[in-house]
């Protein structure tokens, strides 16, 4: 058997945190991810109970990086499906800029405006 265990796109700190959660399937083969890619920013866990929430966290997490001198272009948020852009694109907390990029049009950018108050 031949294990794939190198990841050649996360960092260590996010590869922890998936050994530790795939560590409790008891019905996996044994393996542990590692990468030649450093550690990296600890990820931030958080537990939220609605898409309102989330869009909230979100806001907030952007408002703090552009507070500590980062520029909107250095912040990405990304998620699977396009439903779980609505709550963020309808909710009213910081006026930001968005590009959507859907991976099926690869060409194709909607750029958006998201008005806060």
């Amino acid at each position: 058997m031949v294990k794939l265990e190198q990841n050649y796109r996360s960092t260590g700190a996010i590869l922890d945190m998936a050994n530790a959660l795939i560590s409790h399937n008891i019905h996996r083969t044994d393996k542990n991810l590692w990468t030649a890619n450093g550690d990296g920013v600890e990820p931030k866990l958080w537990q939220l109970y609605n898409e309102s929430e989330e869009a909230l966290a979100i806001a907030n997490e952007i408002q703090a990086q552009i507070a500590n001198d980062r520029q909107y272009g250095d912040v990405a948020v990304l998620y699977r499906t396009n439903a779980q852009s609505y709550a963020i694109e309808r909710f009213p907390c910081v006026r930001v800029i968005f590009r959507i990029k859907s991976s099926a049009v690869c060409d194709s950018w909607i750029e958006r405006s998201l008005r806060i108050y």
